[in-house]
């Protein structure tokens, strides 16, 4: 491994080492302050963050921002996902393929952009009785900004790890960034 690598893999294991660290063993963080998630909790959480929540078992159906949004679990094999639709795969160009694929690795972040039945989908996959409320609520907001950016940021919202440096795509997100602020 090159020593830029070795010193990029260093930081993120510190950065990593860093986060757990400062979690600790903080109960608002791991969910058990309230118990594991269940099927009741993740309905009130939907009931009060969403619009237009029509449930079944185990599946719920709402807007999140002006996102439609379905949420299935598994009580019995302890999943759980969020998932947004946004548009026919085969109407996605290589580009934004290539564009999506970046985008999980850098700033997607919790959330990912996925393929199901030819349906791409900005997709939170996670164990459901580790999810304490603010877990949920980041997931959704994850969820739906990646969806609602696809095609211009492919991003999450949340947190962006970067570009490398001298990347084109660093630099024209270093433009973009530069023209926003100035309001151009």
């Amino acid at each position: 491994m090159s020593s830029p690598a070795k010193r990029a893999v260093t930081a993120l294991l510190a950065f990593a080492l860093l986060s757990t660290s400062a979690c600790g063993q903080d109960e608002s963080m791991t969910g058990d302050a309230d118990g594991p998630m269940s099927p009741e909790r993740l309905d009130r959480i939907y009931r009060v963050l969403g619009e237009n929540v029509i449930s079944g078992r185990n599946v719920w159906s709402f807007s999140y921002g002006g996102i439609d949004v379905t949420s299935v679990i598994s009580v019995q094999y302890d999943r759980m996902r969020i998932m947004a639709p946004i548009m026919a795969i085969d109407e996605v160009s290589q580009q934004q393929k290539d564009r999506m694929l970046v985008a999980n690795y850098e700033s997607a972040l919790d959330a990912r952009y996925g393929v199901n039945d030819g349906i791409l989908y900005a997709a939170f996959i996670h164990p459901l009785s580790t999810l304490d409320d603010r877990s949920v609520a980041s997931a959704l907001r994850q969820v739906a900004t990646l969806a609602a950016t696809f095609g211009s940021h492919y991003t999450s919202g949340e947190l962006d790890f970067g570009r490398p440096a001298g990347s084109e795509q660093a630099e024209e997100d270093d433009d973009e960034s530069e023209r926003d602020e100035i309001g151009t």
